[in-house]
């Protein structure tokens, strides 16, 4: 509200500071009031439209009405102000352009006045599949080149107001199920589009009328399934890897067995070696369990005989 009272301040002290329609002197010699409007920063971030919804908008807008969605959509996001005062020469269909040179005012004795900024004066490009479009709407337009293609509802060589269109769009936009979707929205959803395209930050400023890099980036947020769909792509870049040659032991499994388990299956044949100690040991029993078999048969009262 502060900001809004702000702009309403700083315009009429603006009027206050230049010559009447009639020659009268300036009220004051210059307008005081200097001080930068703040942007308004929503609390939550812009969910871009679907296609589906612009569509569902589209069709609850009074026909004569509801190009000015698609415009706004498919035509680079122009502002609610500039599509409101487009005229027939805006409108190149041979070339395929839009030109956008002003825009309607509601604050002051000016009905048309210049752009936001100077870069806001600017050429879109028309896609094709929406000339047809166009050519019906300059055919309910004047045949004069500053006829307007929207004209108000109460004065037809007036553009329409802004607020006047605001009113059909929330209507329209509660029947498509988006109720937080403002006008300026469809903008967000037009350079989100684009970059969805991918385009540059160059051509996103370019088509938005931006001098800001920053202001044209907000518009290459990821959206859903996105990322994944750029990974992927990046993924098919990948080289496959090259099959590599079977050794000839590949086939050949090979199998060892631990001394513990040698001695568990009780495999006398093993072929592991053994230490020269218990060689010897085992030597020496065999040859004094071999001297006390002698002794005993020796002795024996059979071998006296």
């Amino acid at each position: 509200m502060c900001v809004n009272a702000l702009k309403v301040l700083k315009a009429v002290l603006a009027t206050a500071s230049k010559p009447g329609r009639n020659g009268e002197s300036a009220l004051i010699p210059a307008n005081p009031c200097m001080i930068p409007t703040p942007g308004q920063k929503r609390e939550t971030e812009t969910v871009p439209a679907t296609v589906d919804q612009v569509k569902a908008i589209h069709d609850n807008i009074p026909a004569r009405y509801a190009d000015t969605i698609y415009i706004a959509v498919f035509c680079n996001g122009p502002r609610i102000g500039e599509i409101c005062t487009l005229q027939r020469r805006d409108i190149d269909l041979e070339h395929l352009i839009l030109h956008i040179r002003r825009s309607r005012k509601t604050i002051g004795p000016q009905t048309v006045g210049s752009t936001k900024t100077e870069h806001s004066v600017r050429d879109e490009n028309i896609p094709p599949q929406y000339a047809p479009y166009l050519d019906r709407l300059l055919q309910q337009a004047g045949p004069e080149p500053d006829a307007w293609l929207f004209p108000s509802t109460r004065d037809v060589i007036k553009p329409i107001r802004p607020n006047s269109l605001r009113s059909w769009y929330d209507e329209a936009r509660k029947a498509a199920g988006r109720p937080d979707l403002r006008f300026h929205d469809l903008r967000h959803t037009a350079l989100t589009l684009l970059a969805q395209q991918g385009a540059t930050v160059r051509e996103l400023m370019d088509a938005a009328g931006h001098a800001d890099p920053q202001t044209a980036m907000r518009y290459q947020h990821s959206v859903s399934g996105r990322a994944q769909d750029l990974a992927k792509r990046i993924g098919n870049l990948i080289p496959h890897p090259t099959p590599s040659k079977p050794s000839d032991n590949a086939s050949k499994p090979t199998t060892t067995k631990s001394n513990d388990s040698r001695r568990r299956t009780g495999n006398s044949n093993s072929a592991s070696p053994r230490s020269p100690i218990r060689t010897a040991y085992r030597r020496c029993n065999r040859r004094n369990t071999n001297a006390l078999e002698l002794h005993m048969i020796k002795s024996s009262p059979g071998a006296r005989r």
